[in-house]
């Protein structure tokens, strides 16, 4: 017999109850919706069917409020020894005992109460400072990252926190892959009055004669599926212990009979994860600069969470609604990330240095569309050698880019799923194919070949597997997998989410679960992660996470699971989304504030602190809000509107902000140079200074007062590469991976009359500005060839160099080049004069263009700054010097810095030279000759930024070298001697002269 007392019932929108044969209530969601055994009864259905029971609470629409309210039974009085004499007793209607009216009376609100069973007693309420921090709806199952994902749509309650049978301890529902549709889960109280286990069932008369009974054990398993949102906020909400979490969420501390599909328990520990790895993430950015796996650890806990929601579904046979998941997923992520973009934007532009303001302004649009990660791949950004106050205040955005992918495609696979389904040969018994079995399949395919690519692409090219979503699928299916599996493995090994006994192997699980949180805190200590990550190594951080979960609710008080259900941890994770967001920004804007490349251990804390209160204030005034929203959860136009809304925000806040770039950057300006400034040049003549407004490297009086008008480039173009001007692209064709680079301009008039191929790393590739304005001039044709941090060599190496040194003879001959230029040292980022060195395993490379007679120009490098330090970039100190009124002198003397104090006395370089007619090398240096004219190196040469960097040439001041390189580059092809036939000093090489 099914009985519900008026103080459990809430009346929500969707809420039905389902009576099934044998007096069991079943709660379901929808309306008008049929049960297989029995009739729905909705409570905002406005009629119900004639063979229907009556209701035994509520009242119909139109019913008078008197006539609908049933009797009070007398205080004192045993409620069930009155239940019978409800129905004819004319009392008067009782007084509310919860909602407003009740709080305006001073009536104690009987929904708090929790029902213990008999012969328990009730578990101590539990005070803390934090109580008021924690909001109802943090303590319920949607605990995905970064959104807290909510499984049900508005309309279905698919998760019911609160004590739960024990089959369904991992968040998805009791019934396993193996088994035919689930009987009703055993009860797990130790009251001995338990309901028959095969009940007669009640006649539509009996149960017109029956009333609520509080104390029938089948009404000890009922639970109202409300909505979090519904819920009232209490003033003060103290969280219970772990024991007496499912009573303090809402409901009784009892087991409620629960419908295959349709309930999931709330698991404590992983809302404790998920703090436990932002808080990974935080300090290992705040204070180490190394990845500590937290990250890779929301990713995994995201899909176990969403996986079991879908899961339930469609064993339930209930509609997946994708497109109104997506919406309310987006609708809940959107609204704190566009507050914490337009925060970045602000710290952009009145704390960064102005190179980082239109890739700030880029990378806003990025994140708020969730593709911030390909960016940065393309980009290539080293996440791992970039100090933190050299980054974006946006770069962190790239692994919730990644996972609003993964929330997108998701959900297709599961509908993938259902249809496969669908196929009668996969529906018949003797497939043995359960809705999770097929997902297992396709789950099981995805992480497979995506753990491959992954291996693979890391060890090619790991930066840009670093943020390639395709890398990290396979992380997203090992916790979908997980999540599939745990329902099987916790009815194997005993485990339980109830309070009222401990599971199997208690002590056992307790051990497991603090292995698994030992693992998870030592892997970014223990491990030095560049290079390798998101390949294999990514499975350590995720086995961390899996032992924990694996473990359960352990029940002995110094078991991992009461570590991570302590409430400061619980409140971490009601936050971890918002933290995630606005540590990173905040850590931007003070590295820059501060002018230092970590933060210490007192100013990184204050760091944490602050970031832990506008987290919670993010969390408190933007993500709770909307998230309760039961206004934008009522329509789905409703939801489409906020995130649009969101997106407009992105665009006018970042339009407000960055044109006013280009205006500032066009104000700054040298002071003009006297009209009768002149030098005297070396025969004695006087030489007038140039009349255009930015000579650069062909200043002729003084490098610091040469020129006139702005200082160019501009902020929009300063960290623009030169080797990124070319106009097409080359790999393809030659056939090459992709990690290797190859791009080239044509000739401006057919055939070109030279081929000229700037080789190696980005320091070759710098000069192709003044390379491609004398290609202009004379018909050349230019390439780039190489990568970003390779040197000109074959040996073999394990690094993002490996397809490049095995690719030189390729690139040489598919090329065939007339001249190779490409750097002779490498200089040092501390400077210093014994800090400069041959590059090593040039020999190598210049093997190759010996043995092709190819002509070689050898480059000294340039000076380097420290660029792990803001400080070390040249453009933004000087720009920032400038800014504040200062001239180029003063940038000069702020900036600046004696060569001899940045690079060796002699050129390391200069014993390469070789005047082989066959194949020449020629060593220059355009730090003695361009970049450090007398051997002062400035940050501005003739009203151009040399650098646009800490150690790269900007591309304006390689374009003034052209002359430069032009009569390098001519002085290196005219020491060939086309009657050569060979290598100086080989075999018939110079026979006539023998």
């Amino acid at each position: 017999m099914c009985a519900l007392a008026p103080a459990d019932v809430r009346r929500t929108r969707t809420q039905v109850r389902r009576y099934a044969p044998g007096g069991a209530c079943r709660g379901a969601t929808g309306n008008g919706e049929l049960a297989e055994e029995g009739v729905v009864i909705s409570d905002d259905d406005g009629t119900t069917p004639p063979h229907a029971p009556k209701r035994a609470h509520g009242r119909r629409r139109g019913t008078p409020r008197e006539e609908a309210r049933p009797p009070a039974p007398p205080e004192g009085t045993d409620p069930g020894s009155t239940a019978g004499q409800a129905s004819s007793s004319a009392a008067p209607p009782p007084q509310r005992a919860h909602g407003r009216r009740a709080r305006r009376a001073g009536v104690p609100d009987q929904r708090s109460e929790q029902v213990q069973p008999a012969g328990q007693e009730p578990a101590p309420a539990r005070d803390s400072s934090l109580d008021a921090w924690l909001e109802p709806a943090d303590l319920d199952d949607s605990l995905g990252y970064p959104v807290e994902f909510e499984g049900s749509a508005p309309e279905a309650a698919d998760a019911v926190p609160g004590a739960a049978a024990e089959s369904g301890s991992d968040g998805s529902d009791a019934s396993s892959a193996d088994a035919a549709p689930a009987q009703p889960a055993p009860t797990d109280t130790t009251s001995s009055d338990t309901a028959p286990s095969d009940p007669v069932p009640p006649t539509t008369a009996a149960l017109e004669r029956s009333e609520p009974d509080a104390t029938s054990p089948a009404h000890a398993r009922v639970r109202p599926a409300a909505r979090a949102q519904a819920a009232p906020a209490p003033s003060s909400r103290p969280l219970p212990p772990h024991t007496a979490l499912s009573g303090a969420i809402g409901g009784t501390t009892g087991t409620r009979t629960q419908e295959p599909g349709l309930a999931a328990p709330f698991r404590i520990e992983i809302h404790g994860l998920r703090a436990v790895a932002i808080l990974l993430v935080a300090v290992y950015h705040v204070w180490f600069g190394r990845v500590s796996g937290g990250v890779d650890v929301f990713l995994f806990l995201s899909a176990f969470l969403l996986t079991g929601s879908f899961a339930r579904r469609l064993e339930s046979g209930r509609p997946l609604a994708v497109p109104r998941y997506g919406l309310k997923t987006f609708k809940r992520l959107l609204p704190p990330a566009v507050v914490t973009i337009l925060g970045s934007l602000v710290i952009a532009y009145t704390v960064l240095p102005p190179t980082i303001w239109s890739t700030v302004g880029r990378q806003a649009w990025a994140s708020a569309l969730y593709v911030q990660n390909y960016v940065l791949a393309a980009d290539s950004v080293d996440y791992y050698a970039h100090d933190a106050a050299a980054a974006s205040p946006l770069q962190h955005f790239w692994s919730m880019s990644i996972q609003g992918q993964i929330f997108l495609v998701w959900p297709l696979l599961f509908v993938l799923g259902g249809l496969l389904l669908r196929i009668p040969a996969l529906r018949s018994p003797r497939a043995h194919l359960s809705p999770r079995r097929v997902m297992a399949l396709l789950f099981g395919a995805v992480l497979v070949a995506s753990l491959a690519w992954s291996i693979l692409s890391t060890a090619s090219n790991q930066t840009y597997a670093y943020f390639d979503t395709t890398a990290r699928l396979w992380e997203f299916a090992a916790g979908s997998l997980l999540g599939l599996a745990l329902p099987w493995i916790d009815r194997l090994t005993g485990a339980t989410t109830s309070a009222q006994r401990r599971p199997r192997g208690s002590a056992l699980r307790a051990v497991l679960g603090w292995i698994g949180l030992a693992a998870l805190l030592s892997c970014g200590a223990l491990l030095d992660v560049q290079g390798m990550f998101p390949g294999w190594i990514a499975i350590w951080p995720l086995t961390a996470a899996a032992l924990v979960i694996l473990a359960g609710r352990s029940g002995r008080s110094w078991g991992a699971d009461s570590f991570l259900s302590l409430r400061p941890v619980v409140f971490l994770g009601s936050i971890a989304y918002a933290l995630y967001l606005v540590h990173w920004p905040l850590l931007i804007g003070w590295l820059e504030l501060s002018r230092q490349e970590r933060a210490g251990w007192a100013d990184g804390a204050a760091v944490l602190a602050l970031s832990l209160l506008v987290a919670w204030l993010l969390t408190r005034l933007v993500d709770t809000p909307v998230r309760r929203s039961a206004w934008l959860d009522a329509r789905a136009p409703r939801a489409l509107a906020a995130v649009a809304v969101s997106l407009v925000v992105v665009l006018v806040g970042s339009q407000v902000v960055f044109p006013q770039v280009t205006e500032r950057s066009l104000t700054v300006a040298a002071p003009a140079p006297s009209p009768s400034a002149s030098s005297p040049a070396s025969d004695g003549e006087e030489v007038e200074p140039p009349d255009v407004p930015n000579p650069g490297a062909q200043w002729t009086v003084d490098p610091l007062t040469d020129g006139f008008g702005p200082i160019i480039p501009g902020l929009e173009e300063a960290t623009e590469p030169s080797e990124l001007t070319y106009d097409d692209d080359c790999t393809t064709e030659l056939g090459l991976p992709e990690t290797v680079t190859c791009r080239y301009t044509p000739a401006p008039e057919g055939d070109p009359d030279l081929t000229v191929a700037m080789t190696g790393d980005s320091h070759a590739g710098q000069y192709t500005g003044g390379v491609l304005k004398a290609a202009r001039k004379h018909n050349w044709a230019v390439y780039y060839i190489g990568h970003s941090g390779c040197t000109f060599t074959t040996e073999p190496v394990e690094t993002q160099c490996k397809d490049v040194n095995t690719s030189w003879e390729t690139l040489l001959d598919g090329v065939d080049p007339d001249v190779v230029v490409t750097m002779g040292t490498r200089t040092s980022f501390n400077g210093g004069s014994d800090t400069e060195k041959d590059r090593e395993g040039l020999d190598s490379g210049l093997a190759l263009t010996t043995q092709r007679g190819i002509p070689v120009l050898l480059l000294r490098d340039n000076p380097r700054w420290p660029k792990k330090n803001e400080e070390g970039n040249r453009y933004d100190c000087a720009y920032r010097v400038l800014r504040d009124g200062g001239n180029n002198a003063d940038a000069d003397a702020e900036c600046g810095d004696d060569m001899s104090n940045r690079m060796a006395a002699q050129n390391p370089a200069a014993d390469r030279a070789s005047d082989d007619p066959f194949a020449p090398i020629r060593v220059a240096d355009p730090a003695g000759d361009v970049l450090c004219p007398k051997g002062r190196c400035s940050p501005v040469v003739g009203n151009v930024f040399v650098y646009r960097d800490s150690y790269h040439v900007s591309d304006a001041f390689s374009r003034t070298m052209s002359p430069w390189l032009e009569e390098q580059i001519e002085a290196t092809v005219a020491m060939k001697d086309p009657e050569a036939t060979g290598p100086a000093g080989a075999a018939g090489a110079s026979d006539d002269g023998a």
